[in-house]
């Protein structure tokens, strides 16, 4: 149990952390990218889109395959952090196991299955990044939902007829990677406007000149 103390000018505050690890890590990502978007970032974009839960979602540039596996768990209805063992509260004197353990019981009980006709479809040129998305799908319990497939942007055909696209591409924080990934959000974007008409598209990216 960790308990930060911050003084300032005779001022004193006390806080104890009753997380433990960060609460954007889940559980289930323990492969990622070179720039993984954290889980709770991911679920947010998620909830910004306005997605009904029932529509398809394909992410054309997936990675560790966050996107698609937190939307996936929403509607398999696996509640963030169950799949965690350890939190800063555990350590608290006043800690009640049982109740703890039954809300946890409560909550597994509530998972459905699988996610019924509803699927996701996640593709990255990189093959061994796509081989992290898959294994990170699996320790979720969601890769019966996702479909991983190794494509280019440039090759990209819609799954389904009508979806959505929700995606975070490269946005090149080193020097000499904006000039290579021109050609990428060049290639995506012809994709988009020659494949993808009637789509709604939700992308984030940190590099607006991009």
């Amino acid at each position: 149990l960790i308990i930060y103390v911050k003084a300032y000018k005779n001022h004193f505050s006390v806080a104890v952390d009753t997380s433990g690890d960060s609460l954007f890590m889940r559980g289930y990502r323990l492969e990622a990218g070179e720039a993984p978007l954290k889980e709770n970032l991911a679920a947010g974009l998620l909830q910004l889109s306005e997605w009904d839960r029932k529509t398809p979602i394909v992410d054309p540039m997936c990675g560790s395959g966050t996107i698609l596996i937190e939307a996936a768990m929403m509607v398999m209805n696996i509640a963030p952090g169950s799949m965690r063992k350890r939190f800063g509260f555990m350590r608290l004197k006043g800690f009640q196991k049982d109740v703890w353990e039954r809300l946890v019981d409560e909550a597994v009980s509530a998972e459905k299955e699988d996610c019924g006709d509803l699927h996701f479809f996640g593709y990255d040129i990189e093959r061994r990044v796509l081989m992290k998305a898959i294994e990170n799908a699996k320790r979720a319990g969601v890769n019966g939902c996702i479909k991983f497939k190794r494509e280019s942007v440039t090759t990209l055909t819609p799954p389904v007829e009508k979806g959505l696209i929700v995606t975070n591409p490269p946005y090149g924080t080193r020097l000499g990677d904006e000039d290579n990934l021109r050609d990428v959000y060049r290639d995506f974007s012809h994709t988009l406007k020659t494949q993808f008409k009637g789509w709604n598209a939700w992308i984030l990216s940190g590099n607006k000149d991009l």
